[in-house]
């Protein structure tokens, strides 16, 4: 369990919970001081490997796409970021009221780093 004082303030948890649908955010965490807060540096990370799965599901997307017959992907586009920005949500959501969560690929890509 944390102690009191090693528990991230109001504006931290809320910097790092806007990580999630705002990937800017966590880029401008990781390239300031706020990288030396572990709270902030995971999430800022984690939220930065979600982004990045983001697009290489819309690449892949989109080169599958691109055989003739598996044109049909081309119906699932509307849905991707939709469900993406649903989910960074209840990332967000998750990381302000600081519970644990793993994201079931990204979590392991950031692990590996």
């Amino acid at each position: 369990m944390r102690q009191q004082s090693e528990r991230p303030s109001q504006s931290r948890r809320l910097l790092a919970a806007l990580a999630y649908p705002v990937w800017v955010i966590a880029l401008l965490i990781l390239l300031t001081d706020l990288r030396k807060d572990p709270f902030m540096k995971r999430h800022a990370r984690l939220a930065l490997y979600w982004f990045l799965a983001l697009v290489i599901v819309y690449v892949g997307m989109s080169i599958i796409a691109l055989f003739p017959f598996l044109h049909w992907v081309v119906l699932f586009f509307p849905f991707v970021f939709p469900v993406f920005l649903v989910l960074s949500v209840y990332y967000a959501v998750l990381t302000y009221n600081e519970k644990t969560f793993s994201i079931p690929v990204v979590s392991e890509w950031v692990r590996d780093q």
